[in-house]
């Protein structure tokens, strides 16, 4: 599947939640499925500045690690229920993950 970012911006959820660890977790959508994930994610580190560090894929979920802006986030599929998440793992990346929604907005918006 070739993925319209545009197309998908716009379905995106884009909302952050507080996860059981205390921090912070940005839902991007549940438009994606398992087999597109990669491409998906590919594009979007790419769109984030990112960097992709390392991969877990699991029955149920993928883990990418990656680096966006020097902090280190997850970005994450989980098939239940079916979304696409970037995962803060510090303070840090708590504290820029509202940015990314921000940019993540204002590209949906344009």
């Amino acid at each position: 599947m070739v993925f319209d970012m545009n197309k998908i911006l716009n379905a995106e959820i884009l909302n952050i939640s507080k996860m059981a660890s205390g921090h912070s977790c940005l839902n991007i959508t549940e438009k994606v499925d398992w087999d597109d994930f990669p491409e998906y994610a590919n594009k979007l580190i790419k769109i984030l500045n990112g960097k992709l560090l390392s991969k877990i894929d699991a029955a149920d979920v993928r883990i990418w690690e990656v680096s966006i802006n020097n902090q280190k986030y997850n970005l994450t599929y989980d098939d239940y229920p079916v979304m696409v998440a970037l995962e803060s793992s510090d303070d840090g990346s708590d504290n820029e993950i509202g940015n990314i929604q921000n940019l993540l907005l204002n590209l949906k918006n344009e």
